[in-house]
């Protein structure tokens, strides 16, 4: 095989590649990226056997078609550090040139061979707006858990779901047992419900496209197609959490509130918060008082005027988790809804209570019942 690319486009391919590389492969040529090349091209893929991406670069010359094993992360550091120009990859005998201006390099390489069959696409066909898909992403993955044994609270549910009016919904929900978020857009295709694991929905708002994005349903893989891209996973099983009876469905506490504001005030009262994260919340005629305290650090009181008009009531929540859903959140203002000694906060990214971005924060324990 000998081919010629640009650098700059190399490179940006191989980004998105080493993130679905593991990071200590469980074997060898896990850690490598095949290439083909021929009259159409370059194509590259890597998979960790769970998670895949396939790309190519038409733009590349052929010289000589074929096909080799390229170590991933040492390519790209190599990548990474040319100026924009051509870049040469010339297979000669058991190692690889890569050549740029007066720079040569050898790497070793692996047999093609022992590099894992990829699937063929297949399944039931969805179409998503690559923003919308993007934004989805963005307001759920912050509550994956990445810690937890059960593996289904490592993904996030994905549902796509006819609706009233003849429009087709999509829904991405991911829980971690102290929290939810959800999101909603819309789509086109048939009903289904499938588990997207976290490292997919790291991989997925990186790659590239300004179009629609399709999602294909296979028996035993999942398909995004951004362009000449494809991401795939193996289908999980396992029954995912039923997040709506984690969903407060009553309040009597209503409060409207400036996302930036609240969003500053928390980071300042992290400073102080002790290792368990908990900040107090005392919701009053038309404000918002923050407070924190810490046995090594000591105290940390602030007050934000919000849009309330019920009976003092005072919480404790977790501030990181509040801050990551006002981090992922996009509307100027958000609504706190819970009940009065209500063990649960519910959370939306706009006055509007229908908007498409929603959280639920369980709440901490507060030994100081007097506000």
């Amino acid at each position: 095989m000998n081919v010629t690319i640009n650098s700059q486009l190399l490179a940006q391919e191989l980004r998105l590649l080493k993130k679905v590389v593991p990071s200590k492969p469980t074997l060898p040529i896990l850690g490598y990226a095949r290439f083909d090349a021929d009259a159409s091209g370059l194509r590259m893929a890597a998979t960790d056997l769970e998670v895949g991406l396939m790309t190519s670069l038409d733009a590349a010359k052929t010289h000589e078609t074929g096909a080799l094993m390229l170590p991933i992360d040492k390519l790209y550091e190599l990548i990474n550090c040319f100026e924009d120009g051509d870049v040469s990859i010339h297979e000669m005998g058991a190692a690889v040139q890569v050549s740029c201006g007066s720079f040569r390099s050898k790497l070793q390489t692996m047999n093609v061979n022992d590099f894992p069959q990829l699937p063929e696409v297949q399944g039931s066909e969805h179409g998503f707006d690559s923003v919308q898909l993007r934004e989805m992403v963005n307001r759920t993955s912050y509550a994956i858990s990445h810690t937890t044994q059960k593996y289904v609270l490592r993904a996030a549910l994905l549902e796509v779901q006819q609706l009233t009016g003849g429009r087709t919904g999509c829904r991405m929900v991911a829980v971690d047992g102290k929290r939810l978020a959800m999101a909603t857009a819309n789509c086109t295709g048939p009903d289904v419900r499938v588990l997207l694991p976290s490292k997919m929905l790291e991989v997925l708002p990186d790659v590239p496209d300004d179009g629609n994005i399709i999602m294909r349903a296979g028996t035993n893989h999942l398909f995004f197609v951004f362009g000449r891209r494809l991401l795939f996973t193996r289908m999980m099983e396992g029954e995912f959490p039923k997040y709506e009876r984690i969903i407060p469905k009553d309040a009597d506490v209503n409060v409207l509130v400036d996302r930036a504001a609240l969003a500053a005030a928390l980071r300042r009262m992290l400073v102080i918060a002790e290792t368990n994260r908990a900040v107090y919340l005392t919701f009053d005629k038309s404000s918002i008082e923050l407070k924190a305290d810490s046995s090594e650090s000591g105290s940390a009181v602030e007050q934000l005027l919000a849009g309330y008009d019920g009976s003092p009531e005072r919480i404790c929540i977790n501030g990181d988790y509040l801050l990551n859903f006002l981090e992922a959140a996009a509307s100027s203002s958000i609504t706190i809804l819970m009940k009065h000694g209500g063990k649960a906060a519910r959370l939306h990214d706009s006055s509007d209570q229908h908007f498409d971005h929603l959280g639920v924060i369980m709440l901490m324990n507060d030994g100081k019942k007097s506000a």
